[in-house]
């Protein structure tokens, strides 16, 4: 648990340097929820919106950012392919461009 634990933190952090605040999008928040899915190497094998933000602009950033972050932190090796797939959220704040 430990060393997932461990593994998930730095993918979240590499995830976000990547994230890029869309320069169209004004002083505007939001939240996309991403799905994707890993290699046993990190390599991002899919990705899509698993529920959008209303706004195109933060829905193309989030998965732009993800085009960006491949590959992402090679997963522990114990892990097998059914628990490399992921549902996550992608904050987006005005004050963090």
């Amino acid at each position: 648990q430990r060393e997932r634990a461990a593994w998930q933190r730095r993918l979240v952090a590499h995830l976000d340097r990547q994230k890029r605040y869309p320069a169209a999008a004004g002083q505007r928040e939001a939240q996309v929820e991403i799905r994707f899915a890993l290699d046993a190497t990190g390599r991002v094998k899919s990705v899509d919106i698993a529920r959008s933000s209303g706004m195109p602009a933060f829905d193309m950033a989030a998965l732009d950012m993800m085009k960006r972050a491949d590959p992402v932190p090679a997963p522990p090796d114990y892990m097998d392919e059914k628990s490399l797939e992921f549902t996550m959220p992608v904050i987006f704040k005005a004050d963090r461009r």
